[in-house]
């Protein structure tokens, strides 16, 4: 069997422009012409309205994926939100023509390192083997979340390659 490559991309921010709280509850009150009534932002799902927001991938994020394409490399999905957006994430990545291996939401309390390492375990126990994986992400917070688990991948023989883009991100 050949060795695989797994790529893990962010979506807010990263990969798919999405709209701040700050942009996004006016935008949104704006063409409901009612009040945005709650106080959260990320975990609704207001704030992935195809109605009001036209969501498309980020051109240099994009230019990566374009870059990173071949029959032994796959693509997830690897974001914070919870398990309700993944039919509007899906419908997002099908608007933009952009092909993905499979959506990671948000899992218990584990953080996006944890999660990686959890899935590569799987994917090893399925009969992949796995050489390289690359994570890309917008946010400092999730960034060391994986560096915190670079030597357990380098330990099954995996090299890591991970790419902080910038963004509106504040953390």
């Amino acid at each position: 069997m050949n060795k695989i490559q797994i790529c893990y991309w962010d979506m807010d921010g990263t990969f798919i422009d999405t709209p701040t709280p700050e942009i996004g509850k006016q935008l949104w009150s704006l063409y409901y012409n009612t009040p945005y009534l709650w106080e959260g932002w990320w975990g609704r799902l207001e704030s992935m309205d195809l109605n009001v927001f036209t969501l498309k991938p980020r051109p240099e994020t994009l230019k990566m994926y374009q870059d990173l394409q071949g029959d032994n490399i796959l693509h997830f999905i690897h974001t914070s939100r919870m398990p309700k957006f993944e039919p509007v994430i899906k419908q997002v990545l099908d608007m933009n023509s952009i092909h993905m291996d499979g959506i990671m939401t948000a899992k218990g309390d584990k953080n996006k390192g944890e999660r990686i390492v959890e899935h590569v375990k799987e994917s090893i126990a399925k009969g992949y083997l796995i050489s390289d994986v690359y994570f890309f992400d917008d946010r400092m917070k999730e960034i060391v979340t994986v560096e915190a688990v670079v030597d357990t991948l380098k330990e099954m023989g995996i090299t890591t390659h991970i790419t902080k883009l910038e963004s509106d991100a504040t953390d």
